[in-house]
């Protein structure tokens, strides 16, 4: 794939510290995540996090990024509680770095709330989701399937707190989207 070999070329060229092999690093994990390669992905991601730690200040956003793709690998290897604490870290470095309205807040929001959902805690959930769904609609930097996405964590979420009007509503709202 592209991106892999991308990556070992800024690996072999810059090495494997530099920020831009770690960019590069990070959007690999992501890829693997999204293509349904979550442990793949956690590995990397993992790697990713190590090196950023090594390498970076506390509280870079860039850390965060990563914490945010990793605790999103998490939920879907079923590591619910590492994924919570993995994204409040994210969550308070962004808070700290970031505009109330940035798109990656609404990103830990996102993933934060599904990791709550599928521990069965849908009233703390619910205003991550909520939150982060507002902050896409309105968000510059938001894809489209960022905000599918989040539609469609709220639709699991009131699914799962056996709100099916409110389900539906989000679902004609996503529906509307695709």
């Amino acid at each position: 794939e592209l991106l892999s070999e991308t990556y070992a070329a800024f690996h072999r060229v810059l090495g494997t510290d530099h920020p831009l092999t770690l960019y590069v690093q990070n959007n690999v994990a992501q890829t693997r995540l999204s293509r349904g390669h979550a442990q793949d992905a956690e590995l990397e991601f993992r790697e990713v996090l190590l090196l950023r730690r090594k390498n970076l200040p506390e509280g870079h956003t860039q850390i965060a990024d990563t914490l945010t793709g990793l605790g999103e690998c998490l939920i879907v290897n079923g590591n619910l509680s590492e994924a919570e604490c993995v994204l409040q870290e994210a969550l308070r470095t962004y808070h700290a770095n970031l505009s109330d309205n940035h798109v990656r807040i609404a990103q830990a929001e996102n993933v934060l709330g599904e990791c709550l959902t599928a521990q069965g805690r849908c009233q703390e959930a619910e205003p991550f989701l909520i939150r982060s769904v507002a902050r896409f609609s309105r968000g510059n930097d938001s894809t489209a399937r960022q905000i599918r996405k989040g539609l469609q964590r709220l639709v699991d979420l009131y699914v799962a707190g056996e709100k099916p009007e409110a389900a539906a509503q989000w679902q004609a709202e996503l529906d509307q989207r695709k």
